[in-house]
């Protein structure tokens, strides 16, 4: 009994000794502490992941240059589309637009390229969002493969249907019921205002829209007015303009006004026409990137300018 006691407890430590080696390693020892670059989903321990995430399957063909039928990295399968970015076979990364302050280079334009990142799978963390900041930005003149439309292009399509109006003129002279028209005098104080103050016409308001696939957000504002008086002279004003009142008297506007010095008979219907013209600002945020987008709106308004008349009397009447 004693030596099939020994043989069996023999035949245990034989079994039990490979599994009690010090030196051996998991099969996924690679992956200890660290990311599956073809699965950014980060998990800490040795041997198998106790809850591995299913691998994405491969996306839509976005890259023309690449697989006829699918997206590769180091030839396996990867997703084609993440966090905006589009994945370039020939580039082994994602191209996607980035946040920059820089400016275009030197003899290219904003509104014919944009900067551009190519990021390879490790700058996507955890959910597959983008890590700020992975990759140097880089100027291209037309938006890579998969990406439609650069940032400031889809701004631009969207500045292009913004709501905005001129604005309706105020003036003092305001329209004579007799004459049907504005008539004022040499010397006398003319002032100008916007008659109709909202967010389309003067204040303005927020942006939320999207073109090509990308959110685009902002304000749109107007930053002055330009009034042309006809007379050569153009008055700016930072301020939509006090409007006038009787009281006022001869008094002449505190932030947006004018003098004419010569009467309008020389001007076609004796008549200088008034041109107000605003200048909006619309700016911009898409695709990480920021701008600004000049446009205008402009109103009209005719005035008759004559010479202030005296009358000399004599003593006796």
């Amino acid at each position: 009994m004693r030596r099939l006691i020994i043989a069996l407890l023999t035949i245990s430590l034989f079994v039990a000794l490979p599994m009690m080696g010090t030196g051996g390693t998991s099969a996924h020892a690679d992956y200890e502490h660290g990311c599956d670059p073809l699965n950014p989903e980060c998990w800490v321990g040795g041997g198998e992941d106790p809850d591995p995430a299913p691998q994405p399957e491969p996306g839509p063909i976005t890259d023309p240059v690449g697989s006829a039928d699918e997206c590769l990295y180091n030839g396996e399968p990867i997703t084609c589309e993440r966090a905006g970015g589009y994945w370039s076979n020939a580039d082994q990364c994602y191209w996607l637009p980035v946040a920059t302050e820089q400016d275009p280079p030197e003899g290219e334009k904003a509104s014919e390229g944009g900067w551009y990142t190519c990021a390879p799978p490790m700058c996507f963390i955890g959910n597959g969002n983008y890590l700020d900041g992975c990759g140097d930005p880089q100027w291209l003149a037309a938006p890579p493969a998969g990406i439609t439309i650069s940032p400031y292009q889809a701004a631009a399509a969207v500045a292009a249907r913004l709501s905005i109006s001129p604005i309706e003129i105020g003036m003092a002279p305001r329209v004579n019921p007799e004459f049907g028209h504005r008539r004022t005098h040499v010397g006398v104080p003319v002032w100008m205002w916007v008659a109709n103050p909202g967010p389309t016409t003067f204040d303005g308001y927020s942006v939320s829209d999207s073109e090509g696939g990308l959110a685009v957000t902002g304000s749109v504002k107007v930053s002055s007015l330009e009034w042309d008086m006809g007379d050569g002279s153009v008055i700016v004003c930072g301020t939509k303009g006090q409007s006038y009142e009787a009281g006022f008297g001869w008094a002449e506007s505190p932030d947006c006004g004018h003098m004419y010095q010569q009467t309008s008979q020389s001007q076609a219907g004796d008549r200088y026409t008034i041109s107000a013209t605003s200048r909006w600002q619309f700016q911009w945020e898409a695709g990480g990137q920021t701008g600004t987008i000049d446009l205008d709106t402009q109103s009209s308004e005719s005035l008759e300018v004559n010479e202030m008349q005296t009358v000399n009397v004599s003593p006796n009447g």
